[in-house]
């Protein structure tokens, strides 16, 4: 993912190590995004669990995907974000802001 280090800003080394290890139909997800002008705004992982990983995106997402495992979810909720896909198995969120 280091072409998209530009359209980012802000985001360090480990950040991009978490979204590069995002579940592949996620990573599919995200970039379809980025490359569609989205950005990452913040990444976390091990929380709740060790295998967790988390990306928020700036931006809602551009489309509803149909993707392998990923599972879509409008969350709307301004305290947390707008919506989220997750491969529940291996605990992988990708979620976007309003």
């Amino acid at each position: 993912m280091d072409h998209h280090f530009k359209t980012s800003p802000g985001l360090g080394k480990e950040d991009w190590e978490r979204a590069d290890s995002l579940h592949p139909d996620l990573k599919a997800i995200l970039e379809k995004e980025l490359e569609s002008g989205n950005t990452i705004f913040k990444t976390s992982k091990g929380d709740p669990l060790k295998e967790s990983i988390f990306v928020l995106l700036t931006k809602p997402f551009k489309e509803i995907y149909k993707i392998g495992k990923a599972e879509y979810r409008g969350v709307n909720n301004p305290y947390y974000w707008k919506g989220e896909y997750r491969v529940p198995k291996y605990d992988h969120t990708l979620a976007c802001k309003f």
